[in-house]
């Protein structure tokens, strides 16, 4: 089976439980394989709430594809909840850091 670029661009990207993630925006091409390597999701419902940056996926945790949706890993949704406090984390890390070398 194929699908055209049009029906991938905006594609609803779901969860195997079906957690609604966003839609397809974009993707790449690896030149040497000629296979998509990414795809970038604009984030929609309760994960655009969390954050407004895309979603990188990779072929790997995409489990299936057709005409009316693409169904990634449950994984991909709990990686993505993770990255804001990731990067509070690291933004607390930082901070004594910057004050110990501006002394």
């Amino acid at each position: 089976m194929f699908i055209s670029s049009d029906q991938l661009q905006n594609l609803p990207v779901v969860t195997e439980t079906g957690t609604n993630l966003g839609h397809v925006k974009r993707w790449d091409i690896d030149v040497e394989s000629h296979e998509i390597a990414r795809y970038y999701v604009k984030p929609s419902g309760l994960v655009q709430m969390l954050s407004s940056e895309e979603l990188v996926i990779t072929p790997g945790q995409v489990v299936g594809i057709t005409e009316e949706k693409m169904t990634v890993r449950d994984s991909v949704a709990a990686d993505f909840a993770e990255r804001p406090k990731k990067r509070r984390v690291l933004a607390e890390d930082a901070s004594p850091a910057l004050t110990r070398e501006s002394s």
